[in-house]
């Protein structure tokens, strides 16, 4: 053996296929100086790489006596590479810093074991293991290489410096250790480590942790260490990223702690030999002096005994204490050293013991059953989207820290929603991605379908003994999945519905637990095991029951339905034939999005296609409720789901109905109740009330008799008010009642809990719930076959009864009307069948018709008032109570200028007003009403005289503030300025207006109507400015009340818009009446008179702003419809062709504008004649442009 002295080796890589030592020490040669060639002795030894790809061979050469000039480099810069050419293609790597695994000698056949040696944090690849005497021999290259020549010895190295600016984590060391063992070659051969590895699922590290016989810890701090010193290193700079990590090595750490859990799990039937230190290490100091750190301070135990052992039994762990410190521990000088003794003693034992320990292990996991997949159903093809969920689940189940653990998550969701179809993704994804996990599908919907589950997995694990009549499968199966030798697993339980399944004794724990103590009881949730190495993820319909199974709720991942995006791809892979996107769209937002309602929609399209196409499917759906519950009920069948669940959406639904019927009738009631209203913005205060109403009758059993108003009331507050007074006339104690509020408050909270964790219902504000609408429907559906309907009927017509306000156009009456108004114009289809409900049905539609006018949805008014009238009517009530909706309709009338049906319908009301007799309110407003009809037809005089003989009708004692006193002037005032009698017009509204601000309030919508009024006049008369500011204040007023989308506004801002272009604002203009445009081809359609006006008050202000593209294109559409509904002939038509030939004139069309002049002139001599005012005026146009 050739002798040594102190040197400093390199690896040397990068290497050249055949080069030999004589060459490599050539080209080392050739970089010495000549100096140093005579200076500086070196050897060279090949050794082989250990890793699969790349070269085959690496070099270690020893420099003695020094480092040579040309890899100075590197001394300053440890971390850095040296590359040197040794012709024109090779280039050859020096380094010192042993990064990655170097194998140090080559061993003799056959070999036997592989050593893997790894350093500590801030410890050195190659250095670390240095002896501290003058040859400063490496045991592990040098002794080894004698006393285990069979065996394949190689080191790993790091970046571990606790100075530099590396960010790496324990976590990160250990991915990066991972990630390099995998490229390292495999040998047939055992596994001896000297140090700590880790482990995870992926195959070659599978079978590294099955190939480890025996791990030599020498110091290892499994419980963190003394890093004070350290710490004081790096006390300058607050944000230096190594004290992350030194947080995660402290004494007493979280982290440690929770791996140390798991490494003594991981390694339990491995040989553990623990060597501890026996002296106490100097801490690290500055020296002011060479201005660097040394260990010149106090003496401190770096790694104390407790923290280097695992605390294993002796039989497990040999504890072997060293007369060293820390820095000294692995640096033994000679083969006579103790350490080296204890370390080369077990070595030879490990290697002896291995082949036989370790082909046994190989053997048994070949004869054990193949991690494979239990569940039930092939991987989905049409399967799209939820990516977002699927990657929650992930994180859950996988788990983000380092510390493997058990983890649970649940997906919950209404039925239908596609939970299960995730789940079954979710399990394909696991075992493409990781095919060494077992992946177990169990039935939860019932103890018997859970067990059975069971069955299926001992019979796929081969579990001895689990097909005989007395085993207890669930006990043998859970003790199979707590054992962690057995490898990972995920369990998914589907249909987790009821947490009554899983609180239930198995059939082998039934009998015998009649003389059992109650503490020994096992229930099915005690089969669910909680260990390391498995997950489990469940599907649910019912939050509770989820978390019964969890234990939390931050693990629950909500199911919604799919997005627009999503449901449209579905959709186009279910159908056969190409679809409409537009189309599928409406059909996918009838159908709420939900996968199973898409997935049975595109079955009945495919197998009736091509004669039923998704548009004619869409329409069937929409004719009615009955064609529409028709084809939710079909069961098409679906080998996605579950064999014995519906594949009928209904169906589907109607289990959970049951099931809160059975187990909570008063949150199934709840249920069927809110399916009534409008699925959005349900109010909490109305379902109070409901239960206050349930409580009262609860109290009182008679009052559960259909409550019957005295029809000769014409208050409908009157029946409210008195039942006020006599609660008043016998008050309760305030305890009685606060102990009946809370009673109502619990209940009430508790049901709609159940609701809300059924996801049948969810939150909308603080005060709203929603559903969704296929709930709803299919709630209505099932109470229609369980003949409930009617009765809820009745209770939600009280309930929208007793919350409607009377009518008035105060602001907090409006704004309360606004909330209610989506469920107030439901009851039009919730006609009683009972007569004596039909009276309060009359009434909330009187109140509803009203509303409906008040923000100027003249069709619904009209609509309602007619089915308010003819209630009333069947109930033979001819008085003020019948005289309200006719008034209404008549307003609906008047307004959509419906004159005969509005003069008809007048002559109907005379007949009533005639019994009143002279002075009476409601005659006064009918001749009101009368006049605004003559009006409108132009018969002013006749308007004006019965105007006239209704202010001499009037009661003295009405006085000039009296509402109906300002309705009459208001009338009058319109008919002075359809007269042009503008000074009389202005005077009177202004009257009226400032009567309203003082008596009813600046805010009033009344008062705002009135502003309208009197800016009409101003526009007649031009004064622009006057105008847009009462316009500006009224539109306030209308937005406080209505928002900024309703009916309310638009004719507020189409009147503003108007005064602006007129005064040339034309970009305030121009944003009024793009946003009137949108709400009437929203409201009204493209086509409806009052839209073209608006879109003709928009070109207007594109022309002022000479956008003249922009308005082209409008008036082109405006062209269009005229054409298309009045007729190519009709005047407003040509005056349209007119002003769009000028238009383009303005651009310098010529010839498109004469496309249009010619036959604009030649239908107006046809139609008009040829000396029409307005002939001659197109004929000069085109002579114009004729000639330009």
């Amino acid at each position: 053996m050739e002798s040594l002295t102190k040197s400093t080796v390199f690896r040397v890589s990068d290497l050249p296929n055949g080069i030999t030592a004589q060459q490599l020490e050539s080209v080392i040669n050739d970089k010495l100086r000549e100096q140093e060639k005579a200076n500086i002795n070196f050897t060279v030894n090949l050794v082989p790489s250990p890793y699969i790809d790349g070269q085959s061979q690496v070099a270690l050469v020893d420099f003695k006596s020094g480092t040579p000039q040309f890899l100075s480099a590197l001394t300053k810069d440890p971390l850095g590479d040296w590359q040197i050419e040794i012709d024109e293609t090779e280039v050859i790597t020096f380094d010192r810093h042993f990064h990655g695994f170097t194998q140090l000698y080559s061993p003799e056949r056959p070999v036997s074991a592989d050593i893997i040696a790894i350093t500590g944090l801030d410890g050195h690849a190659y250095g670390s293991w240095k002896g501290k005497g003058n040859l400063g021999r490496m045991w592990l290259r040098h002794f080894l290489s004698q006393d285990l020549p069979h065996c394949r010895t190689m080191i790993y190295g790091y970046d571990s410096r606790l100075t530099s600016h590396g960010i790496n984590t324990i976590m990160d060391y250990g991915r990066e250790f991972l990630e390099e063992i995998k490229q390292v070659r495999n040998t047939p051969e055992c596994l001896v480590k000297i140090a700590r590895t880790f482990a995870s699922d992926h195959p070659t590290i599978t079978s590294l942790l099955g190939s480890t016989h025996g791990i030599l810890l020498f110091a290892i701090p499994h419980r963190g260490l003394v890093v004070d010193d350290i710490r004081k290193m790096l006390a300058e700079d607050e944000n230096h990223p190594r004290h992350t990590l030194l947080q995660q090595i402290n004494m007493k750490s979280d982290l440690l702690t929770g791996q140390l859990v798991d490494f003594k799990n991981l390694i339990r039937d491995r040989k553990i030999v623990s060597f501890y230190e026996t002296k106490q290490t100097r801490q690290l100091e500055f020296n002011t002096e060479t201005q660097s750190w040394g260990r010149t301070g106090k003496f401190a135990t770096t790694v104390e005994m407790d923290s280097a052992m695992l605390q294993l039994p002796d039989h497990l762990e040999d504890k072997i204490p060293l007369h060293e410190d820390h820095s000294s521990i692995v640096k033994f000088d000679s083969k006579s050293a103790q350490g080296y003794r204890s370390a080369i003693r077990n070595l030879k034992q490990f290697e002896q013991e291995a082949p036989l320990i370790i082909s046994s292990r190989f053997m048994q996991l070949r004869l054990a059953a193949t991690p494979s997949s239990t569940v039930p159903f092939k991987r989905d093809k049409m399967f799209v989207g939820r990516e977002d969920i699927l990657e929650r689940v992930e994180s859950i189940i996988c788990g983000m820290s380092a510390i493997s653990q058990h983890n649970r998550a649940a997906l919950v969701g209404i039925g239908g929603i596609g939970k299960s179809q995730i789940a079954i993704e979710y399990s394909h994804r696991c075992r493409e991605h990781s095919p060494e996990t077992w992946v177990f599908w169990v039935h939860g919907g019932n103890a018997a379908r859970f067990e059975a589950g069971y069955k299926k997995i001992a019979e796929r694990v081969k579990l001895i003994g689990w097909e005989k009549p007395n085993t207890n499968i669930l006990e043998l199966v859970s003790d199979w999945l707590s054992d962690e030798a057995n490898g990972r697993w995920i369990m998914i339980i589907d249909n987790a519905d009821d947490a009554g399944v899983f609180l239930h004794l198995p059939n082998k724990n039934r009998d015998a637990d009649e003389n059992r103590h109650k503490h020994t009881t096992r229930y099915v949730s005690d089969f669910l095991p909680q260990t390391s190495n498995g997950s489990i993820l469940i599907t649910s319909r019912n939050r509770d029951a989820a978390y019964s199974l969890l234990g939390n709720y931050s693990d629950i991942i909500s199911v919604t339905p799919m997005g627009q995006g999503d449901a449209l791809s579905l959709l186009q892979k279910l159908a056969k034939y190409g679809i409409d996107d537009v189309i599928a769209l409406e059909l996918l937002e009838e159908l709420d999005y939900i996968p199973l309602a898409i997935g049975q929609a595109a079955a009945y399209i495919g197998q009736r296609s091509p004669r039923v196409t998704v548009s004619t499917y869409l329409d069937e759906f929409r004719r009615s409720e009955t064609s529409r519950a028709r084809l939710l009920e079909i069961d098409s069948g679906d080998d996605r789901r579950d064999g014995r669940a519906s594949n009928s959406i209904i169906s589907t639904w109607q289990i959970s109905f049951e099931h809160i019927r059975q187990t909570n009738p008063r949150a199934a009631r709840l249920l069927s109740l809110m399916s009534l209203f409008d699925r959005q913005g349900i109010p909490v205060s109305l379902l109070k009330n409901y239960y206050q109403r349930q409580f009262d009758n609860d109290k009182n059993p008679e009052s559960k008799n259909p409550l019957k108003r005295r029809r000769s009331d014409s208050n409908p507050l009157s029946q409210r008010n008195q039942r006020n007074q006599r609660s008043v006339s016998n008050p309760r104690p305030d305890s009685e009642c606060r102990r009946e509020s809370d009673k109502i408050e619990t209940e009430f909270e508790d049901d709609i809990h159940i609701l809300r964790s059924y996801s049948l219902v969810a939150d909308m504000t603080e005060t709203t719930f929603e559903m969704h609408r296929l709930v709803q429907f299919s709630t209505k559906k099932w109470l229609e076959v369980n003949n409930r309907l009617e009765e809820l009927k009745e209770a939600y017509i009280k309930i929208i009864d007793d919350a409607s306000p009377s009518m008035s156009y105060d602001i907090e009456t409006q704004k309360l009307c606004q909330k209610l108004f989506p469920h107030m114009v439901l009851i039009l289809t919730y006609r009683p069948i009972n007569d004596n409900c039909l009276e309060q049905w009359a009434s909330v539609l009187s109140k509803t018709a009203w509303h409906a006018l008040a923000i100027r949805d003249y069709s619904m008014g009209e609509k309602i008032a007619k089915q308010a009238i003819e209630a009333y009517e069947k109930l033979g009530l001819q008085n003020l109570t019948t005289l309200r909706p006719m008034f209404d309709l008549a307003r609906a009338y008047h307004a959509q200028e419906k004159w005969k049906e509005g003069l008809e319908l007048i002559t109907k009301m005379e007949l009533y007003t005639e019994l009143l007799g002279k002075g009476h309110p409601a005659r006064i407003s009918t001749f009101n009403m009368v006049a605004r009809f003559y009006m409108n037809q132009n018969q002013l005089d006749k308007a004006e005289e019965l105007l006239m003989e209704a202010f001499g009708e009037m009661p003295t004692e009405f006085g000039r503030e009296h509402p109906l006193s300002l309705d009459i002037r208001t009338s009058l005032a319109w008919i002075y300025c359809r007269k042009d009698q503008l000074e009389k017009a202005e005077n009177m509204h202004l009257q009226v207006l400032e009567t309203r601000r003082r008596v009813l309030g600046k805010g009033s919508l009344l008062t705002a109507s009135s502003m309208q009024d009197l800016g009409f006049v101003y526009v007649k008369q031009e004064r622009w400015n006057e105008a847009e500011k009462l316009y500006m204040e009224s539109l306030e007023i209308n937005r406080r009340v209505f928002g900024p989308d309703d009916r309310g506004l638009v004719e507020n801002m189409e009147s503003l818009g108007y005064v602006l272009n007129k005064q040339e604002q034309w970009t305030k203009a121009e944003m009024l009446h793009r946003r009137v445009l949108e709400i009437r081809e929203r409201e009204l359609g493209s086509e409806h008179t009052l839209t073209l006006k608006t879109m003709d008050h928009l070109q207007v202000a594109y022309m002022g702003q000479k956008k003249y593209k922009m308005a082209e294109e409008l008036v082109k559409k405006i062209f269009e419809i005229q054409k298309k509904t009045l007729g190519p002939e009709d005047e407003k038509t040509l005056f349209t062709m007119l002003h769009l030939s000028s238009i383009l004139w303005s651009q310098k069309c010529r010839d498109e504008a004469l496309e249009l002049l010619v036959p604009c002139v030649t239908m107006s001599i046809d139609t008009l004649g040829g000396s029409h005012p307005h002939t001659l005026a197109r004929i000069s146009v085109l002579n114009t442009v004729d000639q330009g």
